[in-house]
């Protein structure tokens, strides 16, 4: 794991840049799916990026309340087995 340039901003929130690391976690590709980062400073961005910015956490918002529903109903199921 290669952690460089670790710049605190705004508090405890650290920002961290050029990182590279792999981890080996029961979902693979969890380190990967680099989206929009929390907490970012948002004054950098253009008026093109925060929409782009916008999309793309309403699409994570959607992904999220997805797997939700999915594990909603998987509990359900097994609270039906359980019950008897």
């Amino acid at each position: 794991m290669l952690f460089t340039n670790l710049i605190p901003s705004y508090g405890s929130i650290l920002t961290i840049k050029n990182v590279e690391a792999r981890m080996d976690w029961d979902e693979p590709g969890s380190a990967s799916n680099q989206g929009p980062v929390l907490s970012e400073v948002l004054e950098r961005l253009s008026i093109d990026e925060l929409r782009a910015r916008v999309t793309a956490l309403k699409a994570e918002i959607s992904r999220v309340e997805q797997e939700i529903e999915k594990r909603q109903a998987h509990q359900n199921q097994a609270e039906q087995i359980f019950k008897g």
